[in-house]
């Protein structure tokens, strides 16, 4: 028969037992949680996956975009499981459309794949992907991997406003819709606007008839280095040529994806009238160009100071000897020694402008030029002063 402290040694054994093993079966909810919670997540994934495509792709190094491929198949988690590195997949199950709704631009939250614990996290706080929703076959298409917090305006947006701001000023400037252009993933889209108060014929020109108008090509780009903005544009009527100019004789402005998107159309109008101002300065540019002679120092300090193809220096106007190094001072001549610095640089932009290069590339070497255009003519305004002329 046990004594007291016999019946008190039993009791404290029981308890002691009784205690691991409630701690064991708490042990054991709390991981069967975990699994149930893991295995949730792979099944909707997996169920995503069946009903529809699902983008994916891999993070480099060294730049936060990513171009992520359609795949309807089940094996994409595999792949990931068998991966060494954290993935984000994204989740299409709920994408935010953004405003305005007919913007084809889409925010979609990222998921985040662990080969380590082999768990989905949920980084709605720290990742988005903008995609673009295309025609009938695919879900998506073309993925942007962004942070949360930064602002996105939409192109939409941008055209919205830009037309509102028309609507009221009709007679100060216009949209013109057959210069609008995208780049080839429309992550870039440029709009062209004319003002109608600086039409300006040039005088005594190679051509009759010879009108220039001047405004301002605006431009916004989704995470592409492009903010919402503008550059000085010009437009030769008689032939359809257009030509952009930036930097500070030529002017231009931008504004990062930052601050309420309402401020935006107050600050286009105010750079409109101020980038006019611009191009009413760089009228007599163009008056002065058509007055001097191009020289074979003027074409080839284009040719050595601009990214243009040789393909786009007209023939008729300009000859290149390939058989000799670019930087050679024969490489560019002048076929006709006797047209103007104006038509000369219009036989480039004819050629640029009507290309079918990315419009990124066309605005860029447009810009280069213009910018050569303004140093040669203030370079020789200075040398007839020199000499008392």
């Amino acid at each position: 028969m046990m004594n007291n402290q016999q019946n008190k040694d039993v009791a404290l054994a029981k308890a002691k037992a009784n205690t691991k093993a409630n701690a064991k079966t708490k042990e054991g909810k709390a991981k069967s949680k975990v699994t149930e919670k893991m295995e949730k997540w792979d099944k909707e994934i997996r169920q995503a996956q069946r009903t529809k495509a699902v983008a994916y792709g891999i993070r480099t190094a060294d730049t936060a975009k990513i171009t992520y491929s359609l795949d309807e198949s089940t094996e994409i988690l595999d792949a990931y499981t068998r991966s060494k590195e954290e993935r984000y997949i994204p989740d299409f199950r709920k994408p935010r459309a953004l405003l305005p709704l007919r913007s084809n631009l889409y925010e979609v939250p990222l998921v985040r794949y662990s080969p380590v614990s082999g768990a989905c996290f949920n980084d709605l706080n720290q990742k988005l992907l903008y995609v673009q929703k295309p025609g009938e076959g695919l879900h998506f298409r073309i993925g942007k991997e962004m942070p949360a917090n930064q602002p996105v305006i939409t192109h939409e947006f941008v055209e919205d406003a830009l037309h509102t701001i028309a609507d009221k000023n009709k007679e100060e400037f216009e949209i013109m819709r057959d210069q609008t252009y995208e780049d080839k993933k429309g992550y870039r889209r440029y709009w062209g606007v004319l003002s109608r108060r600086l039409d300006t014929e040039i005088k005594e020109s190679f051509r009759a008839g010879d009108i220039v108008r001047f405004g301002a090509m605006v431009r916004n780009g989704i995470n592409e280095k492009t903010s919402v903005g503008f550059d000085m544009f010009s437009y030769a009527v008689k032939c359809a040529n257009g030509s952009i100019g930036r930097g500070k004789e030529l002017g231009s402005a931008a504004w990062k994806h930052t601050g309420p998107a309402e401020d935006l159309q107050r600050k286009i109008l105010e750079g409109l009238n101020q980038i006019f101002d611009e191009g009413s300065a760089f009228v007599q540019n163009i008056v002065v160009a058509n007055k001097v002679k191009m020289l074979p120092e003027h074409i080839k300090k284009i040719y050595d100071h601009t990214r243009i193809a040789d393909k786009y220096y007209d023939d008729s106007y300009f000859a290149i000897n390939s058989d000799v190094k670019v930087d050679h001072k024969d490489r560019i001549t002048l076929v006709d020694k006797g047209i103007t610095l104006w038509e000369g640089y219009n036989a480039i932009t004819k050629e640029v402008w009507h290309s079918d290069i990315a419009f990124g590339l066309k605005s860029k070497g447009l810009r280069q030029l213009n910018e050569q255009l303004v140093q040669i003519v203030r370079t020789n305004s200075k040398t007839r002063n020199g000499n008392g002329n």
